[in-house]
C-alpha cells in the first residue's frame, strides 16, 4: 500500500510540474525605462527554443509553456542591448529583466538570406532559394532540399520514413494522392515548404500520443491564393526510325486554393512512355483503412530495367482526376475526389530464366510481345471534423476496373498465346470518433468494412483455360479509453477483426471452392511518455484468433508487443528505435490446397490445412540536421528475423514451373542498412546528396531434397548535385553504381559471380534570356553482362516567358534500340533483352491560365 501511495505521489509531482505555465514580467534598461519589441524565447534544458514572445511598448511580456513541455531559460534579446538569459528556476511573476546597452561598430557586410529556418519541431524551405531557372514543377525542386527525399513513385520521405500528411495551406486536399499536387503545382507558385517534424494529425492527441513522422505543408505565394489558375499544354510529334509513329502529349489543369475551397482537376493524354498514372496511386495508406486486396492473377506486365520510362514504356494513357475540398466549418471538411484512368501499353522484350530451386537448374527461354489494357474508376468521399475535443472522420471509398491482357511468346521454340482477364472492384468505409472528456479522460470508436470481388480467368500455354474468383469481406471494430496519470499516457483498447474469404477455381488440374474465416479479439494497454528528449511508447496486446479453412479450425492467444522510443540530443540530433514481435496466419494463397495457376507457364499449391509463420523486427534510425549550414543526414538500419517459412519443392513438367509445400520449415533473416548525406549551399546554388543502399538476405532453398541455405547481398552507392553557376547555365547530374551477389554456404563453388553495373546521367542547361536549352544524357555499362554499355542523348530548346511556353524535343537522339541486363532474385537468375523506344521529336506548347 505505501508503495502505490509513494507512486502516485510522484505521478502527480511530474504532472504538474508539466502542466502549461505563463511567466510574465516587464523588461527594462539600464535607466529603468521599458523596453518595447524585445524578443523573450523559452528553451528548454538543451537549450531549444519552445516558444518565444515580444515585450509591449511598455516592456511587459507574457511567455506561454507549450503544452507537455518543460521550459528551463528565458533568453531576452533586442537591437542595441546585450544578450540575457535568466534561469526560470526562481522566477516571480512580475518581474523586471534589466538589459545593459550595447553600441556596435557596423561593418560592411553582405546579407544573404537564409534557405532555412527552424522553429520547434516545424523547419521552414524557402523555395526560391532553392528553386533554379530549369524548374517548373513543386516536385522538381522538393528533390534539391536536402532531408526530403522524392520517390521514383512520387512518395515523401523526410529522416527516412514517409510522411503522414501532406497539407496545401494546411488543408488536406488530396489525402494519399499527393502526387497531383507535387507534378502539377507551378513551383514559381510556392512561397515555401514546411515539414512538420513528429507531426500527430489528430489535434486532441498532440501532446499524448507518440509520432515519429513528419508531415508537409505547402504554403503558397499571395498571387496563388484565392483566384482559379491553370495550365493548357499540347503536344505532338513522330518517331523517326521505322514506321513513322504519331507522338501526343496534353495535360489540362485547373485549381484553386481559398480560405473555404480547394480544387485541383486534372486531365493528362500521353503515348510518349510517361508514366501519368501513379498520380491517382495512393503514395501510402495511414489510418485505419481495410488492407488492400491483391489476387491471384495479373496483367501481363513484363519486367523492365531501371532506365527512364521514355526509354521503355510504349503507352497510350488518359488519365481524369478531381479533387474538391469544402471547408463546412472551423474544424470540419469535406473531401470528395474522383479518378479514372486509361492505358494500353505494348510490350517486347526476350528473357531467360535458369530456376535455381529447380533440380538440374531449369531454363526457360521466352520471347514476349504483349498488349496491356488497363481501365478503372475510383471514388471517394471524406467528411473529418478535427476539434481540440472531438475527432470524427468517415470515409467511403470505392473502385472498379476493366483489366486484360493479350500476347504472344515463343516459349523455348514454341509459339504461344497469351490471355488473361484480372479483374477487381471494392466498396470500403472507414470511420472513427474520439472524444476528450476531460484533460485526463478520452473515449474513441473506430472501424471499418470493405468487400473486394476478384474475378479472373487466365489462358495457359497449352491452350487450357482457368478461372478464379476470390471475394473477401473485411472489417473491423475497435473501441479504446484513455487516461493520463502524471506524466504517462495510458490507452485501454478493446478490439475485434476479421475476414471471410472464399475462393472458386476451376482449372485443368482442379476445381475447388475454399471457404477461409479468421477472427481477432484483442485487448491492448498502450503507454507513451514524453519530455523535452524522450518519447517513449509501448503497445502490449493480447489476442485470441480463431480460423477455419474448410472443415479444420483452430484457435490460439496471442501476445504481440511493439515498443518506440526517439531520443532527441539538443537542436540537431535524434534517435529513433522500434521492436516489434509479429504473429501472422499464412495467406490463403499459402493454406489453400488447391491447385493455382498464376500466370501461363506458373503452377503453385498451399498446405492444404492452417499455418503460420512469426518473427521479430528491429529498426533503428539516426538524423542529423544543421539548418545554418543545409547539412542533413540519415542512417538508418533494420533487421527482420522470420521463422515457420515453407520451403517448396520446385519442379519444371510439359513447360508449367511448379512449386508444391513440403512439411518442412526454415529460418530467413533480412538486414537493410541506409546512409543519406545532403547539403545545400549558397555558392552556385549547390546542392549535393550522397547516398548508400546495402541488403543481405539469408534464406534457405530446397535443391534435390536437401535444404540448402543462400545469402543475396546487393549494395549501391549514389552521389547527385545540382549547380547553378550563372543565372544563364545550370547542371544536374547523378552518378550510381549498384552490385548484387548469390552466395551458396555449403558449397561456395556454385556462387554466382558478383554483378556491378553503373549509371552516369548529366543535365547541361543553358538559358540565355528567355530561352532554355536542355542537354542530356545517360551512359550504362556494367561486369559479367551485368548490363549492356549504353549511350543515350536527349535534346530540347524551349523558349520561356511568364504565360507561356514553347518547346521542341528530340528524345533518343543516337536511335539506340535494346538494352541488355542481367540480375538475381532469390530463386532465379535472369538475363533480358528489352526493346527501346526509337528517336522521337516532339513541339510543344503550354499556357499558364
Amino acid at each position: 500500500m505505501d508503495f502505490r501511495i509513494l507512486l502516485t505521489f510522484l505521478l502527480l509531482s511530474v504532472s504538474g510540474a508539466l502542466h502549461a505555465q505563463d511567466y510574465h514580467g516587464q523588461v527594462v534598461g539600464s535607466n529603468s525605462s521599458p523596453v518595447g519589441n524585445a524578443s523573450v524565447i523559452m528553451l528548454d534544458g538543451n537549450h531549444r527554443t519552445l516558444t518565444f514572445a515580444r515585450s509591449g511598448r511598455d516592456g511587459r511580456y507574457t511567455v506561454v509553456t507549450p503544452s507537455g513541455k518543460t521550459g528551463k531559460w528565458l533568453t531576452f534579446v533586442c537591437m542595441g542591448f546585450e544578450r540575457d538569459t535568466i534561469p526560470l528556476e526562481g522566477f516571480v511573476q512580475g518581474q523586471k529583466t534589466v538589459l545593459t546597452e550595447k553600441s556596435f561598430k557596423i561593418k560592411e557586410v553582405k546579407v544573404v538570406a537564409p534557405k532555412m529556418r527552424q522553429m520547434g519541431d516545424t523547419i521552414d524551405y524557402y523555395v526560391g532559394m532553392f528553386k533554379q531557372k530549369q524548374d517548373r514543377t513543386l516536385e522538381d525542386v522538393l528533390k534539391k532540399m536536402p532531408g526530403i527525399s522524392v520517390g521514383s513513385d512520387g512518395s515523401i520521405s523526410v529522416g527516412g520514413k514517409r510522411i503522414n500528411k501532406f497539407y496545401i495551406e494546411g488543408m488536406d486536399l488530396l489525402g494519399n494522392k499527393y502526387s497531383q499536387a507535387t507534378e502539377n503545382i507551378n513551383a514559381g507558385k510556392v512561397k515555401k515548404v514546411q515539414v512538420l517534424n513528429n507531426h500527430e494529425p489528430i489535434k486532441m492527441l498532440r501532446g499524448r500520443s507518440f509520432s515519429d513522422q513528419a508531415a508537409l505543408n505547402i504554403v503558397l505565394a499571395d498571387d496563388a491564393k484565392e483566384v482559379w489558375q491553370g495550365t493548357v499544354e499540347a503536344g505532338t510529334g513522330s518517331s523517326l526510325q521505322k514506321p513513322g509513329h504519331w507522338l501526343g502529349d496534353a495535360r489540362l489543369t485547373a485549381m484553386r486554393f481559398a480560405h473555404k475551397l480547394q480544387s485541383i482537376s486534372i486531365y493528362k493524354f500521353n503515348n510518349t512512355g510517361k508514366d501519368i498514372l501513379h498520380e491517382i496511386n495512393v503514395n501510402q495508406i495511414l489510418g485505419i483503412s481495410a488492407p488492400d486486396e491483391v489476387g491471384f492473377l495479373h496483367n501481363i506486365n513484363l519486367t523492365l530495367p531501371d532506365l527512364q520510362p521514355q526509354r521503355t514504356t510504349f503507352n497510350t494513357s488518359s488519365l481524369l482526376a478531381s479533387n474538391w475540398l469544402f471547408k463546412t466549418g472551423k474544424d470540419s471538411e469535406i473531401r470528395l475526389q474522383l479518378s479514372g484512368a486509361l492505358d494500353r501499353s505494348r510490350q517486347q522484350q526476350t528473357t531467360t530464366t535458369v530456376y535455381n530451386d529447380v533440380d538440374g537448374g531449369a531454363t526457360i527461354a521466352e520471347d514476349v510481345t504483349a498488349h496491356s489494357h488497363e481501365s478503372s474508376l475510383s471514388g471517394e468521399l471524406h467528411y473529418q471534423l478535427n476539434a481540440d475535443k472531438t475527432y470524427l472522420i468517415n470515409n467511403l471509398s470505392g473502385y472498379v476496373d476493366w483489366n486484360r491482357s493479350t500476347g504472344q511468346s515463343i516459349l523455348n521454340g514454341n509459339i504461344v498465346r497469351e490471355n488473361v482477364k484480372p479483374r477487381k472492384r471494392y466498396i470500403s468505409d472507414d470511420f472513427s470518433w474520439i472524444h476528450r472528456f476531460t484533460d485526463k479522460r478520452s473515449l474513441s470508436l473506430s472501424g471499418y468494412a470493405a468487400y473486394n470481388d476478384l474475378p479472373g480467368h487466365l489462358l495457359l500455354h497449352d491452350g487450357s483455360w482457368e478461372s478464379l474468383d476470390l471475394q473477401t469481406l473485411r472489417w473491423k471494430a475497435t473501441t479504446w479509453i484513455g487516461q493520463r496519470i502524471g506524466a504517462v499516457n495510458v490507452t485501454y483498447d478493446l478490439e475485434t477483426n476479421g475476414n471471410r474469404q472464399w475462393l472458386s477455381t476451376r482449372n485443368p488440374l482442379d476445381t475447388a471452392n475454399d471457404r477461409y474465416a479468421e477472427s481477432w479479439l484483442t485487448g491492448r494497454v498502450t503507454t507513451s511518455y514524453k519530455n523535452d528528449w524522450l518519447d517513449l511508447s509501448a503497445r502490449l496486446p493480447l489476442s485470441w484468433l480463431w480460423r477455419s479453412l474448410g472443415r479444420e479450425d483452430k484457435t490460439n492467444v496471442l501476445f504481440t508487443p511493439e515498443v518506440s522510443a526517439k531520443l532527441t540530443f539538443g537542436v540537431d540530433w535524434d534517435l529513433s528505435l522500434s521492436y516489434n514481435y509479429g504473429w501472422q496466419p499464412l495467406s490463403l494463397r499459402d493454406m489453400t490446397g488447391t491447385t493455382l495457376f498464376t500466370n501461363y507457364i506458373s503452377v503453385t499449391q498451399g498446405l492444404g490445412y492452417l499455418d503460420n509463420s512469426h518473427g521479430n523486427s528491429f529498426t533503428g534510425i539516426l538524423n542529423y540536421r544543421n539548418i545554418s549550414s543545409g547539412f542533413f543526414a540519415t542512417a538508418m538500419t533494420s533487421w527482420a528475423g522470420n521463422s515457420g517459412n515453407i520451403l517448396y519443392r520446385a519442379t519444371y513438367d510439359h513447360g508449367f514451373y511448379t512449386t508444391r509445400p513440403t512439411d518442412r520449415r526454415s529460418v530467413s533473416h533480412f538486414l537493410m542498412s541506409m546512409l543519406q548525406l545532403s547539403e545545400s549551399v549558397h555558392w552556385c546554388r549547390l546542392n549535393v546528396s550522397l547516398q548508400g543502399h546495402y541488403t543481405e538476405e539469408r534464406y534457405n532453398l530446397l535443391l534435390s531434397d536437401v535444404v540448402t541455405p543462400f545469402t543475396l547481398k546487393s549494395s549501391s552507392a549514389t552521389l547527385s548535385f545540382s549547380l547553378q553557376p550563372a543565372t544563364w547555365l545550370s547542371f544536374d547530374a547523378n552518378s550510381n553504381v549498384g552490385a548484387s551477389r548469390q552466395i551458396n554456404r555449403v558449397d561456395r563453388s556454385l556462387d554466382s559471380p558478383t554483378l556491378v553495373s553503373f549509371v552516369h546521367r548529366l543535365n547541361v542547361y543553358l538559358m540565355p534570356g528567355k530561352w532554355q536549352v536542355e542537354w542530356s544524357h545517360e551512359l550504362y555499362h556494367g561486369n559479367n553482362d551485368a548490363t549492356s554499355t549504353n549511350y543515350f542523348m536527349d535534346l530540347s530548346v524551349a523558349y520561356r516567358r511568364k504565360t507561356y511556353e514553347l518547346s521542341v524535343a528530340m528524345n533518343n537522339v543516337l536511335g539506340t534500340d535494346t538494352y541488355k541486363q542481367h540480375y538475381y532474385t532469390i530463386n532465379q537468375q535472369i538475363h533480358q533483352l528489352n526493346i527501346l523506344r526509337p528517336r522521337e521529336i516532339l513541339f510543344t506548347a503550354s499556357f499558364d491560365i
